[in-house]
């Protein structure tokens, strides 16, 4: 800690307990003083508890955790998901004194949670044991940390891959009515889940098989023909509501979080899929019938593709040509027939229908 001189003023410079730096800026010298005084009372305070805490009896799992949360700086919501997911640990682990910890132990810790967890999350809750021990360390709690070999990086996304007509059989015929409604709009119409989750009832045009939808990723609008499937199933839930409910609203509550739900329609069908890949198969389907062209950008939803220069990728000619209606919907129609093609064509009996 020091007390510093800038043009304005007084400051003071200090490390935390996490070995961060900080300096704030006080404005007169006895004031920069008197906080340099503070600060360094605080720091021996803490000191005299830690060696307190090192001299007495080992300090198990728990308590270290409790000894983190309070010091961590990180409000209140963050605090609760830490100490929640530390205390897996402890559960998984046993309440051990954290000299016991051993990277074997958290070796075995992880494989654990790897089969529950996502790629994602078991990075997430690896680097927060990481900081963990490595705070322990370095408050001497222990000599070292023990988990500094474990794999904290992020993994990369997958790509999203395309559904099959019999994977597609299987998860519709799993869901109730406004689930398999909601998942049809992305295989037939390519919307996204936040799409889905906004439609209303005159977002629907019943005479000329449309639904109009509002990116919340590009902020436009844009309008999508429907497939005779969708049309009748579209048609059936919005008889009935007010010209602006929304169709997926459960007790007047939008639907947001679709996980749980997902998740029970991924174990029921035994085909793993994420809601994007959803607007994948659309995709993938659409451009076997239509080509690789402005048709399935438009219904898509994409943004023109600009070069590293900003410039637009597209000529200015390709400005002036706009997406022909009738092509459209001719192309939804041509994937449709497809589409009921396929589906006709697969087993009808359970046990001949591939998983």
């Amino acid at each position: 800690m020091a007390v510093y001189a800038t043009g304005k003023g007084y400051g003071v410079d200090w490390r935390d307990e996490f070995g961060r730096r900080h300096r704030k800026y006080v404005g007169t010298n006895q004031a920069a003083h008197r906080m340099d005084d503070q600060l360094r009372t605080s720091a021996k305070q803490m000191a005299a508890t830690m060696k307190n805490y090192r001299a007495g009896e080992a300090v198990d799992l728990l308590t270290a955790r409790d000894l983190y949360i309070a010091h961590a700086p990180l409000g209140q919501v963050s605090k609760a998901w830490q100490s929640e997911r530390l205390g897996r640990l402890a559960k998984y682990v046993g309440n051990i004194a954290i000299a016991e910890l051993t990277p074997k132990r958290l070796d075995e810790y992880a494989a654990a949670r790897a089969q529950e967890l996502s790629p994602q999350s078991l990075a997430r809750e690896l680097g927060l044991v990481k900081t963990l021990c490595a705070w322990l360390a370095r408050n001497w709690y222990i000599a070292a940390s023990p988990a500094e070999h474990l794999q904290t990086n992020l993994p990369k996304r997958s790509a999203g891959r395309c559904l099959t007509y019999a994977e597609e059989s299987a998860v519709l015929a799993c869901c109730t009515d406004r689930i398999r409604i909601k998942l049809m709009l992305a295989i037939d119409a390519g919307l996204r889940r936040g799409e889905c989750n906004a439609v209303r009832a005159n977002h629907i045009n019943g005479s000329a098989g449309t639904i109009t939808t509002f990116s919340t990723k590009t902020r436009t609008f844009r309008t999508i023909p429907l497939t005779p499937r969708l049309q009748v199933e579209l048609n059936t839930l919005a008889s009935g509501l007010a010209p602006d409910a929304l169709l997926f609203a459960f007790g007047g509550r939008e639907v947001k979080k679709g996980g749980d739900v997902l998740k029970r329609v991924r174990n029921k069908s035994r085909v793993n899929f994420r809601f994007h890949d959803l607007r994948h198969t659309f995709a993938t389907r659409l451009a076997e019938v239509a080509g690789k062209g402005e048709i399935v950008r438009e219904l898509l939803g994409h943004t023109i593709v600009r070069d590293l220069l900003g410039n637009s990728a597209r000529s200015t000619t390709d400005l002036y040509l706009h997406l022909n209606e009738q092509k459209a919907a001719d192309a939804i129609m041509d994937m449709a027939a497809t589409t009921q093609a396929a589906l006709r064509a697969l087993p009808t009996n359970k046990e001949e229908t591939p998983r």
